[in-house]
Parts: structure tokens; C-alpha cells; sequence
């Protein structure tokens, strides 16, 4: 009996043969079974080998073939007629896809699972892992394939790229994934807004919130976040310059650059060198060495009374002395409009990194 399905399936009647002492020339391979069939009726011939298969639809991609009679799925795909996901699972990182049985790779990784490695090469001197499928970069570059300049701050912006004020995202150490941040760039060499109080919006808000960040950097009302203010000027060798910018009585500008300004410890401690003052014995950020306080976190000097909440914004206190009669100014706070010695109609304040050029080594 030939071997070949589709010949099988032409036959008409089925019987035992001889015994043979030698093997005889035959015009096709055998077929074995360990269970035969003799008959001369076609429809159990038919049945037997399964002959109605010979005429299969393949799907998604499989080919037909029908000697043996059965479809050659693709690999993702198995079944009779390669209907059935052959994938279970996909490798780093992959997106399984059910519908179209399938995985989305990152994109430094391609195959049916996500396991083989799409890097070929590393640019500009990047290092290759062959394990992990990734760019170790020099540290002026960054991307999948080190091919995308790496702007450490606004003044990587400001020197290579663009002079435009808006948000930019900055890649310090602590932020690799990147910081988006507004940036004053008409200023050589540029600044970094970590508040702007025009329009102004609502800044009584709890520690949370202070800390996180809250309001649209583009609305000109926000406030940039406590714990990225820390990372971005803690430690470090660069020290970090706060520009402080007012607008008071009778819509004068006021304006004080003070030095060596970072936040410390959980609690945002404020250090910098000096203070602003202006007007009738109004002063901005005097209260050096003091940690942040917000409504419901009552950090300040003050025993008894909860700055922040008095003064309806989160700041740092040396008490509550505050306001049009003089004393620290709270820049979050609603604004005084009675008092023409310390009212302030709109406010903002930038930092920028000096002692340093270059970004540091990675």
C-alpha cells in the first residue's frame, strides 16, 4: 500500500498478500499500521484514512500540503488548520497580542517571544550586554542605541539646543527617565521655575501635594514639588543659586539672587545664604535652616499656631510674624491686598546650578 496520502485515498479494495522471501520493487514507499484493514468497501477506505482531510483550508499564513494531507502553521499558530495560538507567553517585557497571536516587543528585542536581541551596534561609543539587550552610553548620549544627545539640565538645552522659554525635559542622575520642568531661557545661562504665582491659583494644599508638585507648567500657576527640588540641588558638586522675583505695592518690581540655596532631609529643610527684604521690612526666605510646613504638617517656629495654615499656603517659618506688617513673606500664600507695605500681586521663583559646566560623571 503506498505511503503517499493521496494514493492511499484512490484505493478501491484492501487484502492481505503473500509472504515474500525477498523484498519486491515497488513504484512508492510502504505504510505501515499495527491495525489493517481489508476491505473492498470504498466508504471504509475512506473513513480509515481519514481521507476527507485532503481537502483542508490552512488560516493565518499555514500551507497546505497533502502528501501527508495536513497544514504547515507558522510558528505562533498549530491546529488542524492553524486556528489555535501556539504562544503562551511573552519574554522581556513583550505584549501578548491574543487576537492576532502575536507579541509586541520592546524595542530592543524582536522574535516570536520577544528573545532575540534587535541591537546591533551601540552609537558614539555605547557598550553592548548581549544578556540584557542593552546600551551602556557614554554620558553625553542616551537612547536604545546611544544615539539621542543627553541633556543633564536647562543649560545643556541652552548651549546645544534652544533659547526659548517652556518645558523642557532635563535628565539629571536621580531622574534618568527624565523631569520635566519650565525653563527660563532668555537668560544666560537659564533658570528652572520651581513656583509661579500668576494667574493666581489655589497653593493650599497639604504636604503632599507640596511635595509631589501640583498645578500646570504652563498656566504660569504651579508649584514644582518639594522632593524634586531636593534631588535636583542635594548633594552634589554644583551649588544652586534662588532668584527670588516679586511684583509689590504700586506694581513695583523687586528682585534678590541668593546663593548656596538647597532643601535637605524629609522635611525639605531650606538652606541659603541670606535673605530678601523690600518694602516696609517685608522678607522673603529668612527663615534659613528651617524645614517646610503645610496645614497639616506644622513644622514651623511658632508654638500654638500653625503658619501655614494661618497664612493659607505651605512655606518655611521662623514664626508667624508675616504679612503687611512686616516680617517673612509667605510667596504661597494669598496674597495681602489691604496693607500697601507688603502686598505682592504676583510672584515667581528660579534656580539655576553654578561652580559647574559640565554635568557630572556618570
Amino acid at each position: 500500500m503506498p505511503l503517499n496520502h493521496r494514493l492511499r485515498c484512490q484505493c478501491t479494495s484492501i487484502y492481505p498478500g503473500g509472504m515474500n522471501t525477498y523484498t519486491p520493487e515497488r513504484g512508492f514507499d510502504p505504510f505501515y499500521t499495527d491495525h489493517p484493514l481489508f476491505t473492498d468497501l470504498d466508504v471504509e477506505i475512506f473513513n480509515y484514512f481519514d481521507c476527507e482531510n485532503c481537502f483542508l483550508t490552512c488560516e493565518n499564513g499555514g500551507t497546505f500540503t497533502d502528501d501527508p494531507c495536513h497544514c504547515s502553521c507558522e510558528p505562533n499558530w498549530t491546529g488542524k488548520t492553524c486556528t489555535e495560538c501556539a504562544l503562551t507567553d511573552c519574554e522581556n517585557g513583550g505584549v501578548f497580542d491574543e487576537t492576532n497571536c502575536t507579541c509586541r516587543c520592546p524595542k530592543q528585542w524582536k522574535g516570536n517571544t520577544c528573545t532575540k536581541c534587535a541591537l546591533t551596534d551601540c552609537g558614539n561609543d555605547g557598550t553592548r550586554n548581549e544578556t540584557t539587550c542593552t546600551c551602556t552610553c557614554q554620558k553625553e548620549w542616551m537612547g536604545n542605541n546611544c544615539t539621542e544627545p543627553r541633556y543633564y539640565d536647562y543649560q545643556d538645552y541652552y548651549e546645544a539646543v534652544n533659547r526659548e522659554d517652556g518645558v523642557y525635559t532635563i535628565y539629571p542622575l536621580k531622574y534618568p527617565e527624565g523631569l520635566d520642568v519650565y525653563c527660563d531661557m532668555t537668560t544666560w545661562p537659564g533658570w528652572i521655575y520651581i513656583q509661579q504665582g500668576f494667574p493666581r491659583g489655589n497653593f493650599t494644599r497639604g504636604w503632599n501635594e507640596y511635595r509631589d508638585g501640583f498645578g500646570d507648567l504652563t498656566s504660569g500657576s504651579f508649584w514644582l514639588g518639594n522632593e524634586k527640588i531636593r534631588q535636583l540641588t542635594e548633594g552634589g558638586a554644583a551649588s544652586w543659586e534662588i532668584q527670588v522675583n516679586v511684583l509689590g505695592a504700586w506694581y513695583k518690581h523687586h528682585q534678590a539672587e541668593l546663593g548656596n540655596f538647597r532643601l535637605s532631609g524629609d522635611n525639605y529643610t531650606l538652606h541659603v545664604d541670606g535673605s530678601m527684604q523690600f518694602g516696609d521690612g517685608c522678607v522673603i526666605l529668612s527663615a534659613n535652616g528651617k524645614p517646610f510646613s503645610t496645614y497639616d504638617r506644622d513644622n514651623d517656629g511658632d508654638e500654638g499656631i500653625n503658619c501655614a495654615e494661618e497664612s493659607k499656603g505651605g512655606w518655611w517659618f521662623d514664626g508667624c510674624d508675616a504679612g503687611g506688617n512686616g516680617g517673612e513673606i509667605n510667596l504661597n500664600t494669598e496674597f495681602p491686598t489691604s496693607d500697601y507695605g507688603c502686598v505682592l500681586w504676583r510672584s515667581s521663583l528660579k534656580i539655576r546650578r553654578i561652580g559647574e559646566t559640565q554635568p557630572p560623571k556618570l
